[in-house]
C-alpha cells in the first residue's frame, strides 16, 4: 500500500459512478468582437461588446448533461466543502482501424496501441468534468487537491468512471 492509499483508506466517503457515452472535452472558449455595419465599409465599427463561443459545441454540452444527470443520482447529502481527492478514468471504444477484416472483423489486431495516446487530452477532459460536478457533488473544482486522470480502450463500451474522495 503507498502513501495515498493508506491515506485514503482513512479519509472520508467515497462517491463513486459511471457515465456512458463519449467523453468530451470542455473546450476552449473564444472571445468574439461584435460589429455593426457591412464588412468591408467605413461605417463598420466596433459595438463595444464581445460574445463567448465554446469551441466544444452542443456535443460538449451533452455530455456535461450526461454527466450532471448521473452525479445528481449520487450527490451527497450536503455539498463536499472540504478538500477533495478525484480519480476519472475515461474510456474510449477502439476505432475501427484496430479491428482485423474479413472473418476475423472482430477481433483486435496484435498492433493495437495499449494507451489511448490521441485527442482529447486527459486534462481537458477533466477540466469538463470537473466543471460539470460543480454545485452537485462540490461547491467549487478548486477544492480538488489531488486528482488522478487516465484514459483508456475499452472493447464493449466508453464512458468515464468517477470517484470522489472526501478528504
Amino acid at each position: 500500500m503507498n502513501f495515498t492509499s493508506e491515506r485514503m483508506a482513512l479519509m472520508g466517503e467515497i462517491i463513486s459512478f459511471f457515465v456512458p457515452g463519449i467523453p468530451r472535452p470542455g473546450g476552449s472558449k473564444r472571445a468574439l468582437p461584435i460589429y455593426c455595419g457591412k464588412k468591408g465599409t467605413p461605417q463598420r465599427k466596433w459595438t463595444g461588446k464581445t460574445v463567448v463561443v465554446d469551441s466544444s459545441g452542443d456535443k460538449g454540452k451533452n455530455w456535461r448533461t450526461d454527466i450532471q444527470a448521473e452525479a445528481t443520482k449520487h450527490r451527497p447529502a450536503e455539498l463536499i466543502t472540504g478538500p477533495v481527492h478525484v480519480t476519472m478514468t475515461f474510456f474510449f471504444s477502439h476505432p475501427k482501424s484496430h479491428y482485423r477484416s474479413g472473418k476475423n472483423s472482430a477481433l483486435l489486431k496484435e498492433s493495437v496501441p495499449l494507451y489511448h495516446i490521441v485527442k482529447p487530452d486527459a486534462l481537458k477532459l477533466g477540466r469538463a468534468t470537473e466543471d460539470a460536478l460543480t454545485g452537485i457533488i462540490w461547491r467549487d473544482d478548486s477544492q480538488i487537491v489531488t486528482e488522478h486522470l487516465q484514459k483508456a480502450y475499452r472493447k464493449s463500451f466508453s464512458g468515464v468512471m468517477i470517484s470522489v474522495t472526501e478528504l
